[in-house]
């Protein structure tokens, strides 16, 4: 679980995130999570974020995506 503020900088991770990233706590949290996803990702990320943002709702993560 990464949980991560309206700008896209880490604020709290678990320990299966710091596996998955091979990552410290220390290392991830303070970082953009747009450096976490896969470079051919990363032009739409923000964007998707920021709907996310003005719109809230549950929806699956990366729903039709292989992540």
């Amino acid at each position: 679980m990464i949980v991560v503020n309206r700008r896209g900088v880490i604020e709290l991770v678990n320990s299966q995130a710091e596996r998955l990233f091979e990552m410290s706590r220390a290392q991830l949290v303070g970082m953009n999570v747009d450096e976490l996803v896969p470079e051919s990702l990363r032009y739409g990320h923000a964007a998707n974020r920021d709907r996310f943002h003005a719109s809230p709702s549950a929806r699956s993560m990366g729903h039709g995506r292989d992540l």
